[in-house]
């Protein structure tokens, strides 16, 4: 039973700053993803919970314990790397039983044994353990390694991108894995990935980091929904959300949005959004549209623009289309029972109540409640 809290977390190397002022809770029990790009912070993180890092600023609290200069042994945390780090000389068995024969760990023979059996049977490696790694496939060689942490039964579990370097069949499949293992039920883990796919299944909270900086802290749904900035909605999403620079004026009684590279195009907002921009002044905004929000088609009621087909894809369960309005280049996802041709001229019109708004000065989204 764990819970964990960073307080206002500063990680310094040199000049470098890591981390910047990162504060976050982890309930007991509770899956916790931190989510980014390469060199957002997310393995200092996981180091300094792990004990291998010490911050240079801040306090990190196990159980209300502040362990910040505690070394790793004092923890009770259990850590498995991006790189599977199994020693190569040895067994399947002898390395998953490596932590149990760890300096200080006076485990009987006997129960080494029945608690390495158990974890291989439940990630479905038993029939392995004679053998060495180098006989593993990578599917495996993740099993192990997973094995290998799950075998000390600690308080905390932490999982530095373990599917990074497998295949897409394979990291789906111990996806669900995962949602099956009573081993990482009710254990606290903070599980660490660049794949929003990834924390959005697994996660029950997602913690978004970019340069350092705590982003968003948020359940999937609203991490995906409800975006607290540009960076978070481009992380979350594939294709990218489409972002249109624009600037707001006045048609008639009405507010719409001019494209910056498109000044012969007016996009209409939506109601809402109308007595938003009322309101307020934003002379001009970063407009974000999801590609699943761009309807190929008219539909009475919406404003309709003429397409042209760019490029056409499609990739397994949905259609991916590049559509040129005018000089703007949109993403739209479509059925991947479509099939649209180079130069081919199509109606096209959006979902404006599904439309962002995002400040050109600091990518912070604009919000109208």
């Amino acid at each position: 039973m764990a819970r964990i809290r960073f307080e206002n977390i500063t990680k310094k190397f040199g000049k470098t700053v890591a981390l910047k002022d990162v504060s976050f809770d982890v309930d007991d029990g509770e899956f916790f993803v931190l989510l980014g790009p390469s060199g957002a912070g997310k393995t200092t993180t996981l180091k300094l919970l792990a004990g291998l890092y010490k911050p240079t600023e801040g306090n990190i609290f196990i159980n209300d314990k502040n362990v910040s200069e505690d070394p790793p042994y004092n923890r009770n945390v259990a850590m498995t790397f991006e790189s599977y780090a199994l020693y190569p000389h040895l067994t399947v068995f002898e390395n998953i039983a490596s932590p149990l024969k760890a300096p200080g760990r006076n485990i009987p023979s006997k129960e080494v044994k029945e608690r390495v059996e158990r974890v291989a049977r439940m990630l479905k490696i038993d029939q392995l353990l004679d053998r060495k790694p180098a006989e593993a496939s990578g599917g495996q060689k993740q099993r192990i390694a997973l094995a290998r942490t799950m075998v000390r039964e600690p308080d905390i579990y932490l999982l530095d991108e373990p599917l990074s370097h497998l295949d897409a069949k394979i990291r789906y499949e111990l996806r669900q894995e995962f949602h099956r293992l009573e081993a990482l039920k009710g254990v606290t883990t903070v599980y660490v990935t660049h794949d929003y796919v990834e924390a959005l299944s697994l996660g029950d909270r997602i913690l978004m980091l970019d340069h350092g900086e705590v982003q968003q802290i948020g359940k999937p749904r609203e991490i995906y929904e409800d975006p607290a900035n540009i960076r978070v909605a481009k992380q979350v999403g594939q294709p990218d959300i489409n972002i249109v620079e624009c600037v707001t004026r006045v048609e008639g009684e009405k507010i719409v949005l001019m494209p910056k590279n498109e000044p012969t195009i007016n996009i209409e907002i939506s109601d809402e959004a109308q007595a938003a921009f009322r309101n307020n002044t934003y002379p001009e905004v970063l407009l974000g549209i999801r590609p699943q929000f761009i309807k190929v088609g008219e539909i009475p009621g919406s404003q309709i623009f003429d397409g042209r087909v760019d490029v056409y894809q499609v990739l397994g369960s949905e259609g991916v289309l590049n559509v040129e309005i005018g000089d703007l280049n949109l993403i739209a996802l479509t059925s991947p029972e479509d099939r649209y041709t180079h130069g081919e001229e199509i109606k096209v019109y959006f979902l404006k109540d599904r439309f962002y708004f995002f400040s050109p000065e600091n990518g912070e989204r604009i919000r109208f409640s």
